[in-house]
């Protein structure tokens, strides 16, 4: 048995994401209307990484994954405290249907609105962006997004190396 996963954040790069749980398989894209991509949750590392908050008039693009319920549970622990699995509503961008999905927002005591992303973090955005085809209006978005160069050379090369993961 499979759910439907939205990824908008650094698991829309297929690489990244099958490195995690290994059941994902990318179906589509999709956007979430009424919300605003944010670089304000803070992770385990200090840098600000990817929330989705409710604004309107505004939407928010990802991949929609079939992730095996069995990894749904390796997911929510990789995705850590300072995230909350929620269920949305999210609009196909081939059928312009709604489909139900689960996806991760940041409890609010894990927001730190000052936070920036690493430049490894942003490049999974970037390349899961392209990858999967995402419209360039919302790339060129994703490029404007001042990121910070992560002082740990040792864990930037690591995460650098998934970047080209097929």
């Amino acid at each position: 048995m499979t759910l439907l996963y939205f990824a908008y954040g650094s698991n829309m790069h297929a690489g990244r994401l099958r490195a995690r749980v290994n059941s994902a398989v990318p179906l589509g894209v999709a956007r979430l209307p009424e919300h605003e991509l944010a670089f304000h949750k803070r992770g385990a590392d200090g840098s600000g990484k990817a929330n989705i908050v409710p604004v309107p008039g505004i939407e928010v693009w990802g991949v929609i994954y079939s992730v095996s319920v069995a990894h749904v549970a390796v997911l929510d622990a990789i995705e850590g405290p300072g995230y909350a699995r929620s269920e949305l509503c999210v609009i196909g961008e081939d059928s312009g249907d709604k489909v139900s999905v689960f996806s991760y927002q940041a409890r609010a005591g894990a927001i730190v609105p000052a936070l920036k992303p690493f430049n490894w973090y942003l490049d999974f955005l970037l390349h899961g962006a392209a990858h999967h085809g995402l419209p360039a209006q919302y790339v060129a978005q994703l490029q404007r997004v001042g990121a910070i160069a992560d002082s740990d050379a040792e864990r930037a090369l690591r995460e650098n190396a998934l970047l080209y993961r097929p």
